[in-house]
């Protein structure tokens, strides 16, 4: 059911090079400031803007000392992050691993239900009627806020704002939801603290310097405006998750050209309304159109025009609309133009492709609903330089999310073995289960795009890459992938090093990162006294565990064994620093973990004073987020001097 490439050895490529993949860390505060930049965006909606004068009446009554002010002014903003912040909560809990959000986010579900919301929303702001939460919530945390006066009562403002402003920030929260939903529950919690910053910092300044407000326009009918071109842009963005769950099922309602044709048309609709040319119920007759309303209405409109090239056949198109690369549907077989793909979409057919051609493939693990994917082939693929190295090699696109049935003597039930040794049944019905079982088995990823540079042979001729867009980085690495076939046919390479014998297993293996890195230290306490220091530091958001936990069902304790020896003697017990103990609802048990350092402190009488050799082992178990690895163990061994 799934292909086995027969020489396929994942730890020895013939060339070494690639694995250039983005670092999770820069992806992380790319979604921080793109959260960052919404939030602020969040301020100038009209649910948002009235609530400044609220806090500013709040933080100046009663005549509060200066210094007073300004930490309830920090207690403020910070409580209006924390709103933001836990939402990302639930993500955490178990069963969300980053493969189950990476499918849910791609799938047609999720994205049919925002673009029902964000056209819910569009119309609301156009004027048409009013989408709130019930009154109730809002009365009540209002009242709360004014009774409990102080550090409460600021603390409850915060979620006053976060209420009371739902139907404004709702539109751009889920657009920030769902950019980061398939990257795992830290990316999300990363971009929610993004926008909780851009929305609460903004009020915290206003607490602190009320004067502010002075300087600031007054709410009135420019609000509105606001208001009117947030709800085009929440019709830009419900195309856009209707386009997703479009090419997920290859329906083919909007195809490439058709998602810019909507976009010009809302673009230039924008522009009209900006310039007065038609009005929603809730505008002003007759209001004075401002210079910043006239700018921005001519910005929409050069936008619109810039589009203009996408709805034109690729060869006749004036310029390269890159600025917009991984919104629209691809170019390759979903265009008005060709709904063929000039790519192979089945691997066997590609390899057979190859092998009688005597070329190298290419496999581009894709989706349909992967934005990265798109910006490769927008601004990447098309270059001159790497344009002419993938003619060189049989190009196949296999897609994780596409929901076509796979005829039915394809399809299947494989039994895969968990790293931990248990095993499981997965369906292969659909031609995205092939795939994304494909990638995940065979190399150990689920993330999109990943490339891979094969022989006809099947012999892996380099790294595997991730999301490249650097052209120079991706044209190496291809040149690299040749050359390793150059070696290949040269017989210059010792093929007997490769291992060929796992590569069809179905185990679903982890780059086994055990998440601590061990240090050890001693120190002469006395004569015949030293002290041993084992300072384990852990991975942010991974745990390991006290020597002393009891609980059957729990995580396995930390245990430090020292080989038995003439040289020296235990003196005492073992003792362990930086623990933090909790009842833990999942394990049904009280927990002793360490998070950031696991310290042990050993104290060792020597039989003499000669030099020893000390040699032991430390036995710990890793955690995240109630999901562990199997246990670990290390040894050690330490030269005692004279």
């Amino acid at each position: 059911v799934i292909p086995n490439p027969r020489n396929l050895d994942r730890n020895n490529p013939i060339n070494e090079c690639g694995d250039v993949e983005t670092k999770n860390n820069d992806s992380y505060w790319g979604l921080f400031f793109f959260g960052l930049i919404f939030g602020f965006l969040a301020i100038f909606t009209p649910c948002v803007f009235p609530m400044i004068p609220l806090t500013v009446s709040f933080f100046t009554k009663g005549g509060q000392q200066k210094g007073k002010g300004t930490v309830k002014a920090l207690i403020y903003g910070a409580s209006i992050v924390f709103v933001y912040v836990i939402l990302s909560g639930p993500f955490y809990l178990p069963g969300t691993d980053p493969e189950m959000l990476n499918r849910v986010a791609t799938g047609g579900t999720l994205n049919i239900i925002f673009f029902v919301i964000f056209v819910a929303f569009a119309i609301s702001f156009f004027g048409y009627y009013e989408l709130t939460l019930p009154s109730s919530w809002a009365n009540k945390a209002d009242a709360a806020a004014d009774k409990k006066g102080g550090i409460l009562g600021t603390i409850f403002l915060a979620f006053v704002l976060a209420i009371v402003s739902f139907s404004c920030t709702g539109p751009l929260l889920g657009a920030v939801l769902g950019e980061s939903l398939s990257k795992g529950p830290v990316p999300i919690t990363m971009a929610m603290l993004g926008f909780g910053l851009g929305l609460g910092l903004p009020f915290a300044v206003f607490a602190m310097f009320p004067a502010i407000m002075k300087s600031m326009p007054q709410s009135g009918g420019w609000l509105n405006t606001v208001k009117v071109v947030l709800g085009f842009v929440e019709l830009a963005l419900a195309v856009k998750f209707l386009s997703t769950a479009d090419s997920v099922y290859k329906l083919h309602f909007i195809e490439r050209e058709t998602f810019y044709l909507i976009w010009i048309i809302i673009a230039v609709l924008t522009s009209a309304y900006l310039f007065d040319l038609f009005r929603f119920p809730h505008d002003v007759k007759g209001a004075k159109k401002s210079a910043t309303r006239l700018v921005f209405g001519f910005g929409f409109l050069i936008f619109g025009l810039y589009l203009v090239p996408g709805v034109m056949p690729p060869a006749k198109q004036w310029w390269n609309t890159s600025l917009i690369a991984g919104f629209p549907p691809p170019a390759d077989g979903y265009s008005w133009y060709s709904e063929e793909v000039s790519h192979f979409t089945s691997y066997e057919e590609a390899l057979a492709y190859a092998q009688e051609n005597d070329k190298n493939l290419l496999i581009d693990f894709t989706g349909w609903g992967c934005v990265n994917c798109r910006k490769m082939e927008e601004n990447v693929w098309p270059n001159e330089k790497v344009a002419k190295l993938m003619e060189k090699y049989v190009i196949v696109s296999l897609y994780v999310d596409d929901k076509t049935d796979l005829p039915e003597e394809e399809q299947g039930e494989i039994t895969i073995e968990l790293y931990d040794g248990t095993k499981k049944k997965k369906q292969i019905k659909t031609t995205g289960d092939k795939w994304a079982t494909f990638e995940s088995l065979r190399f150990q990823k689920i993330s999109q795009p990943y490339y891979v540079l094969m022989s006809p042979d099947e012999y892996l001729l380099t790294n595997p890459v991730g999301y490249t867009p650097n052209v120079d980085d991706y044209a190496s690495w291809l040149e690299c992938g040749l050359d390793a076939s150059d070696k290949l046919k040269s017989g210059s390479i010792d093929l007997s090093q490769i291992d060929t014998t796992s590569s069809g297993a179905n185990v679903m293996e982890i780059e086994m990162d055990y998440h601590v890195d061990w240090e050890y230290a001693v120190e002469l306490r006395s004569d015949s006294i030293i002290e041993l220091t084992i300072n384990g530091t852990i991975d942010e958001g991974w745990h390991t565990y006290s020597q002393f936990l009891t609980g059957f069902d729990g995580p396995l304790p930390t245990m430090i064994t020292f080989e038995e020896s003439d040289d020296f003697e235990l003196v005492g017990d073992i003792v362990e620093e930086n623990t933090h103990t909790y009842f833990d609802s999942v394990w049904d048990c009280e927990i002793i973990e360490f998070t950031d350092n696991a310290i042990f402190k050993a104290s060792l009488k020597r039989a003499s004073m000669e030099a020893f050799t000390l040699n032991g082992t430390i036995s710990f178990m890793v955690c995240e987020n109630g999901q562990c690895l199997p246990p670990t163990d290390q040894t050690f061994e330490i030269k005692i001097v004279e």
